[in-house]
């Protein structure tokens, strides 16, 4: 329970092309091209987030945007881009797209504006 909401059972299914899951869109462009970087949003041992808006349709998006080309990590980014593209839930972020610009892996992501990780759980612990 989260705010003293119960929220719903996570549906989860196996995704697979034939069900959807989004096509890996190989690109020659980059990635400035497809989408306009508003700002960093953070950054990790594995992945930059960013805040950019899709030039298509002016939506709002977060890209996860692969920090290494090794074969395993790409393989690793794709099937969690999978992974969140099966799943159904009102918590869990929506997984749009997933592009490779020039051998550079990125997955669009549905962005949210709120707490960060740790300001969230400095919030908890003081009640």
């Amino acid at each position: 329970s989260v705010d003293g909401q119960t929220a719903p059972p996570l549906q989860i299914s196996i995704a697979s092309a034939a069900q959807g899951v989004a096509p890996v869109r190989e690109r020659n462009d980059t990635l400035e091209a497809t989408y306009s970087v508003v700002g960093k949003l953070g950054c990790g041992s594995i992945a930059t987030a960013l805040r950019a808006r899709r030039r298509s349709d002016g939506e709002t998006v977060a890209l996860k945007v692969l920090r290494s080309q090794e074969p395993e990590m790409r393989s690793n980014h794709r099937v969690e881009f999978e992974m969140l593209q099966s799943l159904d839930h009102p918590r869990v972020v929506k997984a749009y797209e997933y592009h490779v610009f020039c051998g550079c892996d990125a997955m669009a992501l549905e962005f949210f504006e709120g707490l960060t990780l740790r300001a969230a759980v400095v919030s908890c612990r003081q009640g």
